[in-house]
């Protein structure tokens, strides 16, 4: 049988050209409206100089990924989902963080997160919980206290009345 028979499959090579002329596709843009500022002002660089700039380099590299990949030869070329069980974990890591934004809103930003730390990596890769409780607990209350306390940015706190009596969210 003739290997040229075999059926395609939308493979890594594919996805990767792929993200290669979205990348592409934003450097052009990125150039085009840095343009339409003002490249140079009174005083040195204007508004647009750094758009026109970063859009050139992305859309250099971006050229020179998607020669590099027609030119390799790619033996071993995989397809991107392997079985339907990678499906349905990438499912749930896009609804768990779906969840997660709307939760913070109206829970605060620590128990969400703590719950969210819990649960996704039981879903991915299950992990016992005794080390999933102390990454959590660093997660949620650790990062909460670094941001507040010694960065003095404001996260979101609480809408729901139960919760900011704890006086802990």
């Amino acid at each position: 049988m003739n290997s040229a028979a075999k059926p395609k499959v939308f493979d890594t090579v594919h996805l990767y050209r792929l993200f290669l002329l979205g990348f592409l596709g934003t450097g052009l843009l990125l150039a085009y409206e840095g343009f339409q500022l003002r490249y140079y002002g009174r005083f040195g660089p204007g508004s647009g100089f750094f758009p026109v700039w970063l859009g050139i380099g992305m859309t250099a590299i971006s050229l020179a990924g998607l020669v590099q990949s027609f030119r390799t030869p790619h033996a071993d070329r995989q397809p991107i989902i392997e079985n339907s069980t990678s499906v349905w974990r990438v499912a749930a890591v896009l609804l768990s963080l779906v969840i997660l934004s709307f939760a913070i809103g109206y829970a605060g930003f620590r128990l969400p997160v703590l719950i969210y730390m819990i649960i996704l990596p039981r879903l991915v890769a299950p992990l016992p919980l005794r080390v999933l409780l102390p990454v959590a607990l660093l997660a949620s209350f650790g990062v909460g206290y670094v941001f507040e306390s010694l960065l003095l940015v404001r996260l979101p706190a609480p809408q729901l009345d139960f919760l900011t009596s704890f006086g802990i969210f």
